[in-house]
């Protein structure tokens, strides 16, 4: 298993090593799962993200090839692509 090791407050880690021991798990166990599980969360996040993306620019291809756009819609479009980078 890989070795962890952090700088945490006195406090901070009587807290973790106190729900560690309900879950009847290690320090180690429980800090490694609670990582693992935050990059978890984190690529499910950074995936909806690129989805929304996705669908946005969806959208307003879709609008250009079907109608005239008033100016607001080409400022939004443009404004989405500026955020993108």
């Amino acid at each position: 298993m890989p070795r962890v090791q952090l700088r945490v407050q006195d406090n901070l880690r009587e807290q973790i090593e106190e729900q560690a021991a309900r879950l009847g798990l290690t320090l180690s166990e429980y800090v490694i799962g609670a990582i693992a599980d935050r990059l978890q969360r984190d690529a499910e996040a950074a995936s909806k993200i690129k989805l929304v993306a996705e669908s946005r620019d969806w959208f307003f291809d879709v609008l250009e090839q079907n109608s005239a756009l008033p100016d607001s819609w080409n400022r939004a479009a443009k404004n989405a692509a500026d955020i993108d980078g």
